[in-house]
């Protein structure tokens, strides 16, 4: 008779199908919470509860809290008709029988009352594995966050050649002003001369200065 080893025999006994801890437990976690999101944005309060702990807690960035049951009503109620719900980044961290997923959400739609939303936000999932598998025992979202800056221009060849033409036609105007200047100022300092007066001009020829 074969004798099991001891850790062979414990993982028998829990009835595992995925070692606490590994690459499969964190892509198992993942899968979960894809599904859960997805229930979330579909307003599928069965799968929803089916996730979620009896005891789940979700904390919101103003100090709000949500049990199962109302998360559960919210959802019956259709409280929310999302267009998005999806998750812009995500990682999974698993230690032992608890994984915490943290993700960047974009939530887009409109409530029941015709209010419209569109914001991003952080979350961080706290899941626990129990006798019948994984379930998601608290949630954590942070404040909305700020709307991003929208993009600067991207300069195409046809604004850089208007670029360049601007600067060349200011530097030929600026050449021109440069190159009349002196003729201007030698006929404006002609012109502002004063005549002479006429006994004065007799003087200078009877003595010779002219």
């Amino acid at each position: 008779m074969a004798v099991l080893a001891p850790f062979t025999l414990l993982f028998i006994l829990a009835g595992a199908t995925v070692p606490p801890g590994s690459p499969a437990a964190a892509a198992e976690v993942a899968a979960l919470d894809s599904r859960y999101q997805a229930a979330v944005k579909a307003n599928d309060a069965d799968t929803m509860g089916r996730l979620l702990a009896d005891d789940f807690v979700l904390v919101l960035g103003d100090g709000r809290t949500f049990d199962r049951e109302a998360l559960l009503a919210e959802a019956r109620r259709a409280s929310r008709t999302y267009e998005r719900q999806d998750e812009l980044a995500r990682d999974v961290r698993v230690w032992g029988d608890t994984a915490v997923v943290t993700a960047k959400l974009w939530l887009k739609g409109s409530t029941r009352e015709g209010e419209r939303f569109d914001y991003m936000l952080w979350f961080s999932d706290t899941w626990v594995r129990q006798q019948d598998g994984w379930r998601y025992v608290l949630g954590q979202a942070s404040l909305r966050l700020p709307p991003s800056p929208a993009p600067a221009e991207r300069l195409t060849v046809r604004h850089h050649a208007a670029i360049s033409d601007s600067i060349s036609s200011a530097l030929r105007a600026r050449a021109s002003v440069s190159t009349a200047w002196p003729s201007r100022v030698m006929h404006t300092s002609s012109s502002m001369r004063m005549p002479m007066p006429r006994h004065r001009a007799s003087t200078l020829v009877s003595s010779g200065e002219m």
